[in-house]
């Protein structure tokens, strides 16, 4: 079946899933340069505080990150 452009289902559910595909890498790249900001901002002297306040996530939740990558 196709739709008024003439693209078919197949078609769309493909082009769907590229794009998925590629917004997950995109979101995974972009997690890894924020954590790769966080340890630079701690090896400035930033505390955890501060760092959450400006990702908009808890001290804690900062902490936690960065456990998860060591």
């Amino acid at each position: 079946m196709t739709d008024s452009t003439g693209t078919d289902n197949v078609s769309r559910q493909q082009i769907a899933l590229t794009n998925l595909r590629t917004s997950r890498e995109t979101i995974l790249f972009e997690r890894r340069m924020q954590i790769d900001w966080v340890w630079m901002a701690r090896g400035c002297g930033v505390t955890f505080k501060v760092i959450g306040d400006a990702l908009g996530v808890t001290e804690g939740a900062v902490r936690a990150m960065l456990a998860r990558d060591q």
